[in-house]
């Protein structure tokens, strides 16, 4: 008497060559039958994917901060608000936190970040355009073995600024290639990403140029110091990047009052956190957490205005006085609290970068 098997063994039919193939299924299977009718089973009695027990469902984040215009869940309410009237504190710490509005992003942009490949690729973009690097002390001492590459750092993390120029026989990276070989500007900076079989689109990133170009505070500043060392001719000198932000807490930038372009010999004050990017320079000058362009020099696809960042001159807002508080500092946890909101009516590329956010 043969065992019994539960092995489907396939039958083959004759062909006009000799040759047979499998009657049931055009590859053979070595599931077990009963396996197979369990598994199916479980799947028709299984229905709908249940929610777990512990799960709370808070409806519709549909509540609007009356100050900010923040969005809330009605559960996040302060105890002492009501259904008809609820109040919210983690925003703008009930109106004192007041900072400018969100503009109008170009539709290019807004366009890109509902493109799957840009969405995709987004960190690959940002560090193309970025104007600093990252810094830190890597420590490689656990990757001894055979095991998969571990990437461990020792101390902080920074950001470095370069100069404008690069070393000789060197290629341009970051904020040179804003400065440097313009003819070649496209194919310099998708130089940098043409390994590990990422493809980057040339027509996306001739749009990002043409978007900083005409948006960006920062990136006039170092086209300014391009079109100087094209013309030839002229003294030697520096940038400039103002750490004071002076009364700009509600408004955007403008090129003459976030850097300047100092000559040799020329009046040269400052203040403690301002970086200075010289035309040649010797090891990358780390750039201070506090000066208020650290984020947009780092993450231009986020801050394609080159808008200020937090930094040290910020203000609670006093509505007895309606006016800043000036003994009132408004910290940079408060900062981010505001920034990380979404909006009534309000389109953030903050809250939308995705795997660069």
């Amino acid at each position: 008497m043969q065992p019994h098997s539960s092995v489907v063994r396939p039958q083959a039919v004759a062909t006009a060559g000799g040759r047979g193939f499998p009657s049931t299924s055009p590859l053979p299977s070595s599931v077990p039958v009963q396996s197979r009718r369990r598994a199916s089973q479980r799947r028709q009695t299984r229905g709908p994917a249940r929610i777990p027990a512990d799960y709370v469902s808070l409806g519709l984040c549909d509540r609007v901060c009356r100050h900010c215009k923040a969005l809330f869940w009605l559960e996040e309410r302060l105890r002492h608000g009501t259904i008809q009237f609820p109040e919210y504190h983690k925003c703008c710490m009930g109106g004192k936190v007041v900072l400018r509005p969100q503009l109008e992003y170009p539709a290019y942009m807004r366009q890109l970040f509902t493109n799957r490949h840009f969405m995709e690729n987004i960190r690959a973009y940002n560090s193309m355009f970025a104007m600093t690097s990252i810094g830190a002390q890597v420590d490689d001492s656990i990757n001894r073995g055979h095991g998969p590459y571990v990437f461990r750092i020792s101390g902080p993390i920074y950001h470095r600024i370069g100069s404008l120029c690069p070393a000789e026989n060197d290629d341009p990276r970051f904020l040179q290639l804003y400065i440097f070989d313009m003819e070649n500007e496209v194919r310099n900076r998708l130089s940098h990403f043409d390994s590990g079989g990422r493809v980057l689109r040339p027509e996306i990133v001739q749009g990002l140029i043409h978007i900083l170009d005409e948006h960006n505070e920062l990136v006039r500043i170092f086209r300014t110091a391009r079109d100087m060392l094209q013309a030839g001719n002229i003294p030697e000198f520096k940038i400039r990047l103002f750490s004071v932000a002076g009364a700009r807490q509600y408004e955007l930038p403008a090129g003459d009052s976030i850097g300047a372009i100092v000559y040799e010999g020329g009046p040269d004050t400052g203040t403690e956190y301002d970086i200075i990017i010289h035309r040649h320079a010797g090891d990358p000058e780390r750039v201070s957490k506090l000066h208020l362009s650290y984020m947009a020099l780092q993450f231009p696809l986020l801050f394609i205005f080159g808008e200020d960042g937090f930094h040290i001159g910020l203000r609670l807002w006093n509505a007895a006085t309606r006016s800043l508080d000036e003994d009132k500092k408004l910290s940079m946890k408060m900062y981010y609290a505001y920034q990380l909101r979404d909006r009534f009516q309000e389109y953030s590329l903050l809250t939308r970068g995705g795997r660069l956010f």
